[in-house]
């Protein structure tokens, strides 16, 4: 394979960045569908109580939204961490519907 080391590594870190969001998504999937399989399950699992609050309101209160919220932040993470990103520091972006300095200079102004 030809090229530097670093493209290689950027590279292959973006093509395992597309699987990430999927699995995410089946992970959040799966854990809203949890909550029902407590209420349907034999024996009523759901019903068991800790600390004088049911296993459902455990989970659906505080461990489902607080696992969901790391399965998205994970599955969301983007490419910013990687030198050469977008928004390195140092990098100035133009602003929406602001021509780059360079076109600005070489197209006239339109008359009104």
């Amino acid at each position: 394979m030809t090229g530097s080391p670093h493209v290689r590594s950027r590279a292959r870190r973006r093509r395992g960045a597309t699987w990430r969001p999927i699995l995410g998504a089946v992970v959040l999937a799966l854990l809203v569908a949890a909550l029902p399989l407590l209420w349907l399950a034999p024996a009523s699992p759901g019903g068991v109580r800790v600390g004088g609050v049911s296993i459902e309101w455990w989970y659906g209160g505080l461990l489902a939204p607080v696992a969901g919220w790391a399965v998205a932040a994970w599955a969301l993470r983007g490419e910013r961490d990687e030198p050469g990103a977008a928004d390195a520091p140092g990098q100035v972006l133009p602003v929406h519907g602001e021509p780059d300095r360079a076109d600005a200079e070489s197209t006239p102004p339109e008359p009104f």
